[in-house]
């Protein structure tokens, strides 16, 4: 690696669908508040392969979104199962960015808004 290249950091979320309450369900994110640091971050959100059936999927192009548009992470889905955001500030100064997870499956579960911070 050239002297001062900068590290790529994986984080690796899961995301899973409880039940709230009878009849309803939520979408989880593990951690919920994902920290990174720098620039050189690659965030793979993975859908539990331990749901049933694999029931739920990526919608096709927003199944991440930050709600920031100056977010510094640009997203895209991998495959139907995983989910990837690449980026992150590298100016030293600590960032709280709020994104949405969207799942299209049975039954219908509401989107989640966490944040991730980048520091």
């Amino acid at each position: 690696m050239p002297f001062g290249a900068a590290t790529r950091a994986y984080h690796r979320p899961i995301v899973t669908v409880q039940q709230a309450a009878p009849g309803s369900n939520v979408i989880k994110v593990d951690p919920d508040v994902l920290t990174t640091r720098g620039a050189n971050n690659t965030i793979d959100w993975k859908i539990d392969p331990n749901l049933a059936n694999h029931q739920f999927l990526w919608w096709p192009s927003n199944g991440i979104v930050f709600v920031d548009a100056n977010a510094p992470f640009r997203c895209w889905k991998q495959n139907e199962q995983l989910f990837r955001c690449e980026g992150g500030r590298d100016d030293n100064v600590t960032m709280k960015y709020k994104y949405m997870v969207t799942l299209d499956g049975t039954p219908v579960v509401p989107p989640l808004d966490p944040f991730v911070v980048n520091n």
